[in-house]
């Protein structure tokens, strides 16, 4: 029964009380839905907006270092990989930049044009450099790539880049800050409201016939609990405390109010996993940047360099040694390279019926285990359906860890089950066990304990296991990884 039903009813009894009655009880929820319904949507656009433009700056650094690096690369070596990459993601940094200029503020236009005006011309300047290779003047590429005005320019761009992240960092904690005090004043002022007309709505029923409070108390006491429910909603809101339900009951105006605060509920849970997921970007963005500036041309140099040294003076005893170390500092970097674009990359899935056994081959054929690792495999083979290179990069990474663990001398074991529902493969190791600390941390990306690693092998291996729809966790005494994965089924 709507409000407005519920005093008509009252009026046919005694009019002037419940028309007086129900005047206070709509004022009062009139004034808690107006914040509600403007306020708190207002705060939070704020914080939305800011959120986005900072992804599109730091997009526009990634895909800006991409066509950088791709132009050098094709005028070092003139692999035309290279110049297709470039191309390739050319159109992407033209994307992200227009993107921004179309959703940014008068401050951030100023900004980001600087920014467009400087990339014209420096995409000009790697397409001449581009040409030139094209006519097998390398030299004369390398040059342009080299130049005062590519530089300057490159400094330029990122300026505005920094000038950018400093505003928008200041915007976002302000929108933050707001955000959060528009919610704790929305949730005080609807608390008093709710306590008040409760409480003006008694007195008056109070005052006169028994009969108008027997019926007033049981057609406002549904409204009341629905109320408060919502006040504690808000209340655990405030407090970034989202384990909350707001699944609107009821047929009243109050169903209405709360189906208005499960919007704003919705919105925030999904700005927080937009958060969430653009805090991960940015910091795998801005590693692969580093990496790719920091290995990918110095790698080239050093891998052609090393050959026309082996082309110049052979294979002599004397220089074998030296060239093994440096195709394993080659293979190294090139490995740590491979780990975070594996991670950053989103790969399709294939799969297929496969051996547990050939899958296992195929990981510890990629390794070189020490004689003194002793790799111990499951009794019986299972058919596992994956997608095989996937899945043998997860157990290519688990055990090296193992082996790692070890200090290169022990024993692993891998065992496997299955039943009805699920596949089970467990990876054990003889090594010590993980210290508390870290073990809840283990799969998180960037995370590592090692001086060599990028702290992406364990956190790629999270994620090829969940999107094959499984799962994996790790457990102490003794040390061991387990996945599961659903039981297979038929691959048509």
């Amino acid at each position: 029964m709507k409000i407005a039903e519920k005093i008509s009813l009252l009026i046919l009894f005694f009019s002037v009380v419940i028309i007086s009655s129900g005047i206070i009880s709509l004022s009062y929820l009139h004034n808690i839905s107006l914040p509600l319904e403007n306020e708190i949507p207002m705060a939070l656009t704020g914080l939305s907006d800011s959120s986005h433009l900072l992804s599109h700056a730091y997009l526009i650094e990634y895909y800006d270092e991409v066509l950088t690096q791709s132009a050098r690369n094709y005028a070092f070596t003139q692999n035309i990989m290279w110049k297709e990459r470039y191309y390739e993601n050319e159109p992407k940094l033209n994307f992200e930049i227009t993107s921004a200029l179309e959703d940014g503020t008068d401050k951030t236009n100023n900004i980001f044009s600087q920014i467009n005006d400087a990339n014209i011309r420096l995409v000009e300047l790697e397409h001449i450099s581009l040409n030139l290779v094209d006519d097998d003047k390398s030299e004369e590429a390398i040059i342009v790539l080299e130049s005062t005005e590519y530089w300057n320019l490159k400094q330029k761009y990122q300026k505005g880049l920094i000038e950018f992240r400093e505003l928008t960092n200041t915007q976002y904690s302000d929108a933050t800050e707001t955000s959060l005090i528009t919610l704790e004043s929305v949730t005080l002022m609807t608390s008093k409201q709710t306590q008040t007309a409760f409480q003006s709505t008694i007195i008056l029923i109070f005052i006169f016939l028994i009969v108008t409070t027997s019926f007033s108390y049981f057609s406002l006491k549904s409204t009341t609990l629905s109320i408060t429910e919502l006040r504690n909603n808000v209340n655990k809101i405030t407090t970034k405390n989202l384990d909350i339900n707001l699944e609107p009951s009821g047929d009243d105006e109050i169903k209405d109010l709360a189906k208005d605060i499960k919007i704003m509920y919705d919105e925030l849970i999904a700005n927080e996993k937009k958060l969430l997921k653009n805090e991960r970007s940015v910091a795998i963005g801005e590693l692969s940047a580093r990496l790719a500036h920091d290995l990918r041309n110095p790698l080239s140099v050093l891998k052609t360099s090393l050959e026309n040294i082996k082309l110049a003076y052979g294979e002599k005893n004397n220089l074998v040694q030296s060239y093994k170390r440096m195709d394993n500092a080659i293979e190294r970097m090139t490995h740590q390279l491979e780990e975070v674009m594996d991670f950053v990359r989103e790969k399709p899935i294939t799969l297929t019926s496969n051996s547990l056994f050939d899958i296992l081959d195929s990981s510890i054929n990629a390794l070189n285990v020490p004689e003194s690792v002793k790799i111990t495999y499951p009794k019986d083979d299972l058919t596992i359906n994956c997608d095989p290179h996937l899945m043998s990069t997860v157990f290519l990474n688990i055990i090296l860890n193992g082996i790692q663990a070890i200090d290169e001398k022990g024993q692993i074991d891998i065992s496997a089950s299955q039943d009805d529902d699920s596949l089970k493969i467990i990876f054990t190791n003889s090594g010590s066990p993980i210290p508390p600390e870290i073990l809840s941390k283990i799969f998180d990306p960037l995370f590592t304990t090692k001086q060599k690693g990028t702290g992406l092998g364990l956190a790629s291996c999270k994620t090829i296991v969940e999107s094959h729809g499984g799962s994996i966790r790790v457990n102490n005494n003794p040390t061991s990884f387990k996945i599961i994965l659903p039981k297979p089924t038929k691959i048509i």
